[in-house]
C-alpha cells in the first residue's frame, strides 16, 4: 500500500527518486498518467493499472462514448516506466509539462496509487484543506469507526 508523503527533487532529465518503501511494489514496472486531480500525475504499479484496464474492458462497450473519452483522456497519455538502478523513474516531458513539474515535487501515497505534485501546488491544496469550513467526516464515505468498521452506506 502506498502511504505517507515524500518530498523530492525532479532533475532536469525528468528523473524522480522513488521512496525505498515504494520500490518493491513498483519493481515489476509502473505506469504514470495524468492525475485524477487537475495538476497532478498518478503513478500506479503495473498490476493496478492492468486491473483498471481489465475493469474498463469488462464493464464498458467499445461503443460507450464515456468509456472512449476516459481511454482517450487517460490511456493515451499513460507511459509505462521502470525503476533505474538508483530507484528513479523518468517522467516523460509531455507529462512533466502537463503537471508543471520542476524543482521540488511531492509524492503522496494514496493507498493504491501515488500522486505526484509540484510542491507549491501541493502546499496550496493542504492550506485550502486546513482553511476549509467543512471538515471530513468518515461517515460521508460509509465508514463508522469504533469497535469495528461498519458499512453505513449513505448512498444506497
Amino acid at each position: 500500500m502506498f502511504l505517507d508523503t515524500y518530498y523530492h527533487t525532479i532533475d532536469p532529465k525528468g528523473r524522480i527518486t522513488i521512496p525505498a518503501k515504494y520500490r518493491a511494489r513498483l519493481s515489476l514496472g509502473c505506469v504514470v498518467l495524468p492525475g485524477f486531480s487537475n495538476g497532478s500525475l498518478a503513478l500506479l504499479d503495473l498490476e493496478t493499472f492492468q486491473n483498471l484496464v481489465t475493469h474498463i474492458r469488462q464493464n464498458f462497450s467499445l461503443t460507450d462514448q464515456k468509456a472512449l473519452l476516459f481511454q482517450r483522456s487517460f490511456m493515451t497519455q499513460a507511459s509505462d516506466l521502470e525503476l533505474d538502478g538508483s530507484g528513479r523513474i523518468n517522467i516523460p516531458p509531455r507529462l512533466r509539462e502537463r503537471a508543471s513539474l520542476e524543482g521540488e515535487v511531492v509524492l503522496a501515497g494514496m493507498g493504491t496509487f501515488i500522486e505526484i505534485w509540484k510542491r507549491e501546488q501541493w502546499e496550496q491544496i493542504l492550506s485550502a484543506q486546513e482553511n476549509a469550513s467543512d471538515t471530513l467526516d468518515f461517515s460521508d464515505f460509509g465508514i463508522i469507526l469504533g469497535s469495528g468498521m461498519h458499512n453505513a452506506n449513505p448512498h444506497p
